[in-house]
């Protein structure tokens, strides 16, 4: 919690309110590491064994979906069924559960 002093002609007031900071791209924190942990181990936990180059930097398209096409096409050698795009999107939702508890844990 902090406070702030509002200034007034008539009077001075302290106002107390909390603060709360969501860094969701690692600019205040360099979160890249967990972030690189969780999302690969989300992909292996529904595919084991799949081949992931987590230098993000060489994918075509720099999101998770593209990220997920890409691993997909270059392990099997062909597009996704849309049961597989259907699993994609699993895997992303697991990576973030996987991101929010580790989060979580590192602020407690």
């Amino acid at each position: 919690m902090f406070n702030l002093k509002e200034n007034s002609n008539s009077q001075d007031k302290m106002l107390k309110n909390n603060l709360v900071i969501f860094d969701v791209d690692g600019t205040l924190t360099d979160t890249m590491d967990i972030d690189t942990t969780c999302f690969a181990e989300s992909i292996h936990e529904l595919y084991p064994g799949i081949t992931i180059n987590t230098n993000w930097e060489s994918y075509q398209y720099s999101t998770d979906t593209g990220f997920l096409l890409e691993i997909f096409s270059n392990n099997f050698s062909r597009e996704p069924t849309g049961e597989e795009l259907r699993i994609a999107s699993e895997i992303t939702s697991h990576f973030w559960s996987i991101n929010d508890h580790v989060f979580i844990g590192l602020a407690v």
